[in-house]
């Protein structure tokens, strides 16, 4: 029986890699992948972290009742991205504006504005609840400005009741909408 160099594989007369060599890692040879105890931090933790995701805050008062402030919102919008790993690098306020249209609420405007144009330095837009980004009396113009925001590559996540499901979301826009009715009378 012969012998195989370390360096050989048996049969194939290849040569093979051989990891408890001093050469320096090169680009034929492959690295020694990190051990537990080194990804590791104080406690146990893992000390390479990734980054957090970028998100923006979208955040409406309405201008009679303002049953849902803007601290209200704001703390909601906070600790859900805290939740998530998120990080909120732009804040978009539209304070007393009525949920109606978009007519007279510049900074939805220029949210949309900032996503259609590629100039969005966020991936999410982090909002209370689906009644904040509008009570459209057509609820697909609420779904029509998302769609917009999915087509860009950036979704929108509503904090105090996130929807599992596209048509539980579809019910509360038009409950959103009939409040509003509610309201008016």
């Amino acid at each position: 029986m012969t012998r195989q160099p370390k360096n050989k594989r048996a049969g194939d007369g290849q040569a093979g890699v051989n990891l408890k060599s001093s050469r320096p890692a090169g680009k034929n040879r492959p690295v020694k992948p990190f051990s537990r105890s080194e990804q590791q931090g104080p406690r146990g933790r893992c000390a390479l972290k990734p980054a957090a995701i970028r998100v923006a805050a979208y955040v409406r008062t309405a201008t009679v009742h303002p049953q849902c402030s803007a601290k209200k919102q704001k703390d909601m919008i906070r600790r859900y991205a805290a939740r998530h790993g998120m990080k909120i690098v732009r804040t978009y306020f539209d304070e007393g504006r009525s949920g109606l249209s978009i007519q007279y609420r510049d900074q939805f405007k220029q949210m949309m504005a900032d996503v259609q144009g590629g100039n969005a330095d966020f991936t999410c837009i982090l909002l209370h609840d689906v009644s904040r980004w509008g009570r459209f009396q057509d609820a697909d113009e609420g779904a029509h400005y998302e769609f917009i925001c999915r087509r860009a590559g950036i979704s929108v996540h509503y904090c105090a009741k996130p929807f599992e499901s596209p048509i539980l979301k579809r019910i509360k826009r038009a409950v959103a909408a009939a409040y509003k009715h509610k309201s008016a009378a």
